[in-house]
């Protein structure tokens, strides 16, 4: 791999096996945390500083199965084998924040059937939160559960639910000035011509879950406009539409994404109709070639005139049929064709919008820095400077760019996993919970492993240890170095407990007193 004119260019592209190095950390005094080793390729000093933060899943059960395989088959083989080259363990799904070193900050595990996804960073009133879903995922595309709303002491406000009966997807959740929530829910309505699954934005009081804005895909969106074709299998329902986000314009529409359609609606909030379409088949703008996209993902308002949006790089149906038909002869395998074309690459994409006019055109493009196409899932963040974070999906990268598209940062994590969105944010963590100490000894000395998950403005820990669990003196203060910090004291002791030190010497939290075993 080497990096050349801003992007880098792999000589053989990533393949699951090669990733096994990656695997998860593993942490003494929090045995139960295993989350996703994040690592940068490639890394300036002009990368934006701050929290990278995103949710890490599997892209199926059948990629978690084949890691359990690939361990258990590995476990089989020759020991002098394994221990010349030992197997990284196999990490966890779950939301994961990590400091602009690449060090975990803190890592919430999802746990049995309840997966967590689509994790953001937004403004709850004058308080910044944390916002993730968890729920169960329904055919891999969709999702039934709630939001929850986590404070800086990293401990949950509230939840976000749907409303009338219906529940929330892992697609978005943005929260607004009103005190409100906009979210998506992905019902599947019985049809005479078979089940379909229809895309339902609701906007819902916080405070009191009263529906303030709802508006159904199917009551305004024919399913001729999908770009999907309809499953030939009668018990799977069509997913024609499948909104991706939803976001508010500064005249109070509603732009919504539809995944399915490949169109970007703009919606009046007052009466549900549809103001314009971007992209599709029956789009309202016109624009050069460079301007269409399909499949697209996270679109958002960024002022007057621009959004951004990632595009998979896939085409439509559609228009794959079009230009085969415009490029090949009616002899042509178009079979080997389809296989013989490359597909454009995924690429992060901020248009320019004139909505008198309907013109739309490109003004910054940001492709995969290894070509690759398709991504299933993923996102596109423009930050304050300018700089844009594109998460890639089920293509387990994250890239920033500058506003010129050269490239500052890459990170990759187990390429067996995906994400639905990643975040470039500031974040004070004070979590509620008390750090972790595991604490052992032998004869001679008492070796310590501490770590508090979640918190960022520790910089030292002060060690406490006696042979009394209600005596304790202050042994040493050792600098913290990392998510887990070892320390090893030099004699015997019974029982300790540390303390988490900031930058001035303030006590922030200190852990239970455990006996040295």
């Amino acid at each position: 791999m080497l990096l050349a004119g801003g992007c880098i260019k792999p000589e053989v592209p990533p393949t699951f096996p090669a990733t096994l190095d990656l695997g998860a950390e593993t942490f003494i005094s929090a045995p139960h945390l295993r989350p996703p080793v994040v690592k940068d390729m490639f890394k300036l000093e002009s990368a934006t500083t701050g929290m990278l933060l995103f949710a890490p899943h599997f892209r199926s059960s059948s990629d978690a199965d084949e890691w359990d395989a690939l361990i258990e088959d590995a476990a089989a083989e020759d020991s002098a084998a394994r221990d010349a080259e030992p197997l990284a363990a196999r990490p966890d799904a779950g939301i994961l924040m990590v400091t602009n070193g690449g060090e975990t900050s803190w890592f919430l595990p999802a746990w049995d059937d309840i997966e967590l996804r689509n994790v953001a960073v937004q403004n709850l009133g004058d308080q910044q939160v944390i916002t993730y879903w968890r729920g169960s995922v329904v055919d891999e595309q969709t999702g039934e559960g709630e939001f929850v709303i986590v404070g800086s002491d990293m401990g949950e406000l509230r939840t976000v639910n749907a409303a009338n009966d219906l529940r929330a997807s892992f697609q978005d959740l943005v929260l607004t000035a009103r005190n409100s929530a906009l979210l998506i829910a992905h019902p599947v309505v019985r049809l005479d011509e078979g089940d379909i699954r229809t895309t339902i934005v609701q906007e819902v009081a916080l405070d009191t879950g009263e529906v303030l804005f709802e508006w159904n895909a199917l009551d305004h969106v024919d399913p001729s406009e999908s770009t999907v074709e309809k499953p030939q299998d009668d018990e799977v329902p069509w997913d024609y539409f499948h909104g991706t986000s939803v976001s508010e314009g500064t005249d109070g529409s509603v732009l919504i994404s539809a995944r399915n359609t490949s169109t970007v609606y703009k919606v009046d909030r007052e009466t549900g109709t549809i103001v314009w379409r971007l992209g599709g088949k029956l789009s309202d703008f016109t624009g050069d070639d460079d301007a269409r996209f399909s499949y697209q993902n996270d679109v958002r308002w960024r002022n007057e005139g621009r959004i951004s949006l990632l595009d998979s790089g896939i085409p439509p149906v559609d228009r794959r049929d079009s230009d085969r038909d415009s490029d090949t002869d009616t002899d042509t395998d178009t079979e080997s064709d389809d296989e013989d074309v490359p597909l454009p690459p995924s690429r992060g994409l901020i248009l320019g919008i004139d909505e008198v006019e309907r013109a739309v055109t490109v003004e910054a493009e940001f492709p995969h820095p290894l070509g690759f196409s398709g991504s299933t899932a993923g996102s596109h963040q423009v930050l304050e400077n300018g700089n844009s974070v594109v998460a890639w999906g089920s293509h387990a990268s994250i890239t920033e760019f500058t506003r010129d598209g050269g490239i500052v940062r890459h990170a990759v994590f187990p390429a067996s996993m995906a994400t639905d969105r990643a975040i470039l944010a500031q974040w004070a963590g004070t979590p509620f919970a008390r750090p972790a100490l595991n604490a052992r000894s032998n004869t001679t000395t008492t070796r310590l492993n501490m770590s508090w998950n979640g918190s960022t403005g520790v910089t030292r820990w002060r060690i406490l240890a006696g042979d009394d669990r209600d005596d304790l003196e202050v042994i040493e203060t050792v600098p913290r170095t990392g998510f887990e910090t070892e320390a090893t004291l030099d004699r015997r002791f019974g029982f300790v407990r540390v303390q988490a030190l900031n930058a001035i010497g303030e006590v922030l939290s200190q852990s239970d007193v455990e006996e040295a075993s």
